[in-house]
């Protein structure tokens, strides 16, 4: 099962028992119990691509582990693991998701005369490089602090 704090619990997916046994990470009998449904719903397979994706980023985990062999386990992955591709397209519209979202409460509290942007510059004796960062900070209306790190680049 995947979790994140936006989430419920997902539901047990199907798995296909031909494939017991194929990952040291497989449940046989999470593999038994679902072995009779062989197809994942929509509502199923979209929860599982959003889950994914998340654990992706969260994890800074890279795009092509969905198709790794021990990701798959007992699951019948014809019905419902995502490509590659799908997770890289919903990570993506979580992104531009996010940034929209971001954008709104820095223009809010811009307007609200709340914003402090704060430049720092630092350097990176090992790679002899230098870099400008951006961060933005204000206080909420519970006075709450709220810091995002607008951009980080060498140069």
């Amino acid at each position: 099962m995947l979790m994140n704090k936006n989430q419920s619990t997902l539901e047990n997916f199907p798995v296909s028992s031909s494939t017991l046994g194929t990952s040291p990470f497989c449940s046989t009998t999470l593999a038994v119990a679902n072995a009779k449904s062989n197809k994942a719903t929509e509502k199923q397979k979209t929860a599982f691509v959003t889950s994914l994706s998340d654990w992706v980023c969260s994890n800074a985990r890279p795009i092509n582990i969905v198709e790794d062999r021990y990701t798959y386990g007992p699951v019948s992955a014809s019905s419902i693991l995502p490509r590659r591709k799908t997770v890289k397209k919903e990570i993506k519209n979580d992104a531009k998701i996010g940034r929209n979202e971001m954008k709104a409460i820095l223009i809010g509290v811009a307007y609200e005369r709340q914003l402090s942007l704060s430049p720092d510059l630092w350097s990176d004796s090992y790679k002899k490089m230098c870099y400008l960062g951006c961060t933005a900070q204000w206080v909420d209306k519970d006075w709450k602090l709220c810091s995002f790190e607008l951009f980080c680049l060498p140069y």
